[in-house]
């Protein structure tokens, strides 16, 4: 809120200021020290526009950063290229190793590759088995979708994953919650 109240109080500030700027040149006023000025003041307005964007984005990072879902991010090559603090904890794997990781997925003993499957299907969703650093594969609960942009081009891949036990905790948790409100 701050930056968007700077930045539309310094837009204001210098629409006023050329309004003066202009009064100010046709009584004999120094055109280039009003241009200097004018273009300082637009100059801090679009800084303020340009912090005020990057504020959303650092914004959405956060909140990805420190959901509680395991969050991976695959590009339109099938390679992860972003993994939040939740997915290194659920499957052990720092930056450089996910890196070199395909993105794949098991039903039983079969590998299957989740840009494949999101690129026959948008979205899918499920219990199955994925790769762990240090252990067997483990069962989680994986919701995957694709991201593609205005004209159909695939952009990335989106994986979000939670460990089982706790997935089914917090059914029974909300199946509890229904029962005593029915």
């Amino acid at each position: 809120k701050i930056l968007c109240i700077t930045g539309t109080s310094l837009s204001l500030g210098a629409f006023l200021f050329f309004i003066d700027a202009i009064s100010k040149i046709s009584n004999g006023g120094s055109i280039v020290l009003m241009s200097i000025l004018a273009s300082l003041s637009a100059s801090i307005a679009t800084i303020c526009a340009m912090i005020f964007s990057n504020q959303r984005l650092f914004v959405f990072k956060n909140i990805f950063e420190n959901a509680n879902d395991a969050v991976t991010i695959i590009n339109a090559q099938g390679k992860y290229v972003w993994q939040n603090k939740s997915n290194k904890i659920l499957c052990g794997f720092d930056d450089n190793e996910i890196a070199q990781n395909r993105p794949l997925f098991y039903i039983n003993e079969k590998k299957i590759s989740v840009t494949e499957e999101l690129t026959k299907i948008a979205e899918f969703s499920g219990i199955f088995s994925v790769e762990a650093k240090e252990r067997m594969p483990r069962k989680v609960w994986i919701s995957a979708f694709r991201v593609d942009d205005e004209l159909g081009n695939t952009v990335c891949f989106v994986e979000m994953k939670r460990n089982v036990s706790e997935f089914l905790k917090l059914l029974e948790q909300t199946n509890a919650e229904k029962e005593r409100l029915d």
